[in-house]
C-alpha cells in the first residue's frame, strides 16, 4: 500500500503543478476529482449493489481516511456525493481529512 500511496501522491502533485501553470493568464478554470465510494460489505462479497445500500467495511473506512490524507495538500472547494449511505460515509471520512470543505449530497 505504501508504494501505491506514494505513486498516487506523486500523480496528484504533478496534476496540481500543471493546474497552477494552466491557471496563469486564465480567468477561470474548473477542476474536479472523481472518487468512487470506498469498499463496502457487498463489494467484498462481489455482490452488485445498484440502488441498494451496503455499509462500508473497516477496510473501506481506512481507504477513505487515506484518500482524505492524500488529497489534503490540494485546494478543494466542495465535495458532492450521492445520497447512498456508502457514498455519504466515504465523503464524510474524506472530508475529515480535508478540513473546511463544504459537503453536499
Amino acid at each position: 500500500m505504501g508504494r501505491e500511496n506514494n505513486r498516487l501522491r506523486q500523480l496528484l502533485e504533478e496534476t496540481y503543478r500543471k493546474k497552477i501553470k494552466l491557471m496563469k493568464g486564465q480567468d477561470t478554470i474548473t477542476w474536479f476529482g472523481l472518487i468512487r465510494h470506498a469498499q463496502t460489505r457487498w463489494n467484498r462479497e462481489k455482490r452488485i449493489q445498484g440502488l441498494s445500500d451496503s455499509p462500508l467495511t473497516a477496510d473501506g473506512e481506512s481507504q477513505a481516511a487515506r484518500w482524505g490524507q492524500l488529497l489534503a495538500p490540494f485546494a478543494w472547494d466542495r465535495i458532492i456525493a450521492s445520497n447512498t449511505g456508502r457514498a455519504l460515509k466515504t465523503a464524510k471520512i474524506i472530508n475529515d481529512g480535508l478540513k473546511d470543505v463544504s459537503l453536499f449530497d
